[in-house]
């Protein structure tokens, strides 16, 4: 059986939003749960723990968000701040967010193939 070797470093991505530094960084196990508690309301998951079906997409890509991009100070960016930025942003930093934190489809196939 192949050993299992870890780093505790989070995964992080640099993001730049009208010329300031930002960054995602990969979740806490910690804030995974918060985030999958907050959404569970919101989607109808399947026997294998996935989801089959959103059935309320508020907040759905500024929740995730909120929890993973920090600015400069190395503070989270709140979810008011969140709710401004255009849907193309947010969708962006949602998708990048779920690759780097092991949710979403992406994240399942990169650890199949892995």
């Amino acid at each position: 059986m192949e050993e299992l070797v870890f780093s505790t470093s989070r995964q992080e991505v640099p993001v730049t939003i009208d010329d300031k530094k930002y960054f995602l960084r990969e979740l806490t196990s910690e804030a995974k749960d918060k985030y999958l508690t907050s959404m569970s309301g919101k989607m109808a998951f399947n026997k294998e723990g996935e989801v089959n079906n959103i059935t309320d997409y508020s907040d759905l890509h500024a929740n995730l968000v909120s929890l993973t991009l920090y600015d400069e100070n190395d503070e989270l960016v709140s979810l008011d701040t969140i709710h401004k930025y255009p849907a193309r942003m947010t969708t962006a930093l949602y998708e990048k967010a779920q690759e780097i934190s092991g949710l979403g489809k992406e994240a399942k196939e990169k650890a199949k193939k892995d």
